[in-house]
Formats: structure tokens, sequence, C-alpha cells
């Protein structure tokens, strides 16, 4: 019998806190769009940042921000470079145009992916939209 009242008990408990499906939504929730990012390494090269590609990047972007990042066995998330730039409508960052930047590192000779993130924003700084794609690197 307790075991009953227990469980009732925690049922309400979880059917109260969730939301119903008309819960409103402010006019200052902003709505994320997912950006398409891909890019393409300079295989001469390495040295210099690949050449970004940007797909569904909303209207009205005033700057980017894409970081790229190195995934060893031994330590994830090793920040290679990337920072803020100025966002011309383009859809194409040329390669190169990315500072500072340094090239995939390897343990042992193995890295096991690259991951490349784009954050843009507007006028305002306000976040709109973000991107990531990850895959491994042209020397593996």
């Amino acid at each position: 019998m307790k075991i009953v009242i227990a469980v009732s008990i925690l049922c309400l408990i979880f059917l109260c806190g969730c939301p119903d499906d008309n819960t409103a939504v402010d006019e200052t929730t902003v709505r994320m769009t997912e950006i398409g990012i891909d890019y393409v390494w300079d295989i001469e090269d390495l040295n210099r940042s690949p050449e970004v590609h940007l797909k569904n990047v909303p209207k009205g972007i005033d700057h980017i921000e894409i970081n790229f990042y190195c995934d060893l066995l031994h330590e994830p998330h090793i920040m290679r470079g990337g920072g803020k730039l100025p966002y011309d409508g383009s859809g194409k960052i040329p390669a190169g145009k990315i500072n500072p930047f340094s090239a995939p590192m390897s343990f042992m000779g193995t890295i096991l992916k690259m991951r490349a993130t784009v954050k843009a924003f507007d006028k305002n700084g306000q976040l709109v939209g973000n991107g990531t794609i990850t895959k491994k690197p042209p020397n593996q």
C-alpha cells in the first residue's frame, strides 16, 4: 500500500511539473537557426585555416565566430584556432582567413577527428544561429 501511495505521489509531482502543449512563447524568445558548415583543407598548407562553407545563415548577420578543435584519444577538445569575423553573406570564408590557427596535431600519429563550430550574431550581438561539423583531417 505504501508503494502505491509513493508511486501515486511521484506521478502527480511529475505530471504537475510538465508544461502543456499550449505554453506561450513571449516575443523575447529567439529562434535559433541551424547553420550548415563544411570545410576544405589546402593539402599543400595545413598550417593555414581551411576554406569554410556555410549554408542556411540567417539574413542580417553582422559577424560570425568560427572555432576549430582537435579531438585526440588522450585529450579531447583541443582548440586549434578561430575567432570572430565580419560576415558578408557569401557563405564562404576563404582559406587562411581565420586567425589564429594551428595545423591539426596528432598523438602517436592519430587524430580522432577535427570539429568546427560556427555561431552567427546579429548587429545587436544576439546569437541567432549555430552549427557544428566533425570529420577526419586530411592527413588521416
